[in-house]
């Protein structure tokens, strides 16, 4: 799996080649397709020898060496009434799949940052060299950031530029849709969500701490789920890397026996 060897060699860049080092790894969400991308990623490091604590409500299955998973528990308001039906979604307006995605990260934080096991990491005197965390609505976990005194590197699995059209061959009236939709997104973001966020970084992490607009701002590395061949050129910062399919097993396993039968 040459991707995966690459971006584990990457990742460690921040913090070093020649030693075995302490990772946090933040995976939240209840969507598995954003963990296999994650623990794709904590395995390869595990199996260098890194030592790997991983935040999500999935265990790693089978067990890894050199991975500690800390599983949380989502709340029923989290699976009952955040999670989204993806067909009633195509008949949303769009400020409502903005206001569904902000209140299921705020949720997702509240939920993840009380649990039992976190809360125990929080309060002990565990030290992390780097921390890779999924960014989805979810920026009040980069308070672990400050709180461990360890560089971020954010894994973003959908887009990244927005869920409006962004090509550069719109018509007249596409390209209102375009201003119109940023527009809402942009106040929505400004004034709901990162309102909400910056409450839960001021609940759950302790003062002294750095200004939530600043924690946001100070990301070494981003990781897109995302790759050249199968979108449009986009305008990446030098710090913005595509690894899109590092989840793929490039050694599949063989299917089922019922399955190989199936005529």
């Amino acid at each position: 799996m040459w991707l995966l060897k690459g971006l584990a060699m990457l990742v460690l860049v921040l913090i070093g080649l020649n030693d075995a080092y302490k990772i946090l790894a933040i995976f939240p969400t209840l969507a598995k397709s954003h963990y296999f991308v994650g623990s794709a990623l904590v395995r390869e490091l595990a199996e260098k020898g890194h030592e790997v604590t991983m935040i999500s409500p999935f265990s790693t299955k089978p067990p890894a060496k050199n991975v500690n998973d800390i599983v949380t528990t989502p709340s029923s308001e989290l699976v009952n009434g955040f999670t989204p039906n993806f067909f009633e979604m195509k008949s949303m307006y769009i400020f409502q799949t903005f206001l569904m995605l902000y209140n299921l990260g705020a949720t997702t934080v509240n939920a993840t940052l009380q649990s039992k096991g976190v809360q125990e990491l929080m309060n002990s005197k565990q030290k992390f060299d780097v921390i890779i965390c999924e960014a989805f609505a979810i920026e009040a976990f980069l308070g672990f950031s400050h709180h461990f005194h360890a560089p971020v590197v954010a894994c973003l699995d959908v887009w990244c530029f927005g869920v409006y059209n962004t090509t550069h061959r719109m018509t007249l009236l596409e390209r209102v849709h375009n201003i119109i939709t940023e527009t809402i997104d942009h106040i929505l973001y400004e004034w709901y969500h990162i309102p909400m966020q910056e409450k839960l970084y001021d609940q759950y992490f302790p003062d002294p701490k750095p200004d939530f607009r600043d924690i946001t701002k100070n990301v070494s590395l981003v990781l897109l789920n995302t790759h050249f061949s199968l979108g449009r050129p986009r305008p990446y910062a030098v710090n913005m890397i595509e690894v899109g399919g590092l989840q793929v097993n490039r050694k599949p396993k063989p299917l089922p026996a019922d399955i190989q039968r199936f005529p």
